[in-house]
């Protein structure tokens, strides 16, 4: 599997939030934690993963198109999102919380 640096570094991230999160429910020793506080992501340019290059933004033109071929709920959500400039976790938060 050829990861990224950014995709490592956000999953070792949620293995030590995971071990947190036992400790707090006193499932595991707290020791695990200090231990776990040592390890550091992955720097760039000192490691072998690849670097990711930045989201590049998506055409108006190319989001128009999506709706007729996706389900009616996500069709609402992009329109929605694209009316009101939230973000997409923050449409499907919305979108669950009201049932729409």
């Amino acid at each position: 599997m050829d990861l990224s640096r950014g995709v490592i570094n956000k999953r070792v991230n949620r293995i030590k939030r995971f071990f947190r999160w036992s400790v707090a429910g006193e499932l595991v020793l707290p020791s695990i934690i200090h231990g776990l506080n040592a390890v550091q992501g992955l720097r760039r340019g000192r490691t072998r993963a690849h670097e990711t290059g930045p989201v590049a933004r998506v055409d108006d033109d190319q989001v128009t198109l999506v709706p007729p071929f996706v389900a009616p709920k996500i069709a609402t959500m992009i329109r929605r999102q694209r009316m009101t400039g939230m973000w997409p976790d923050e449409v499907v938060s919305d979108h669950q919380a009201f049932g729409r």
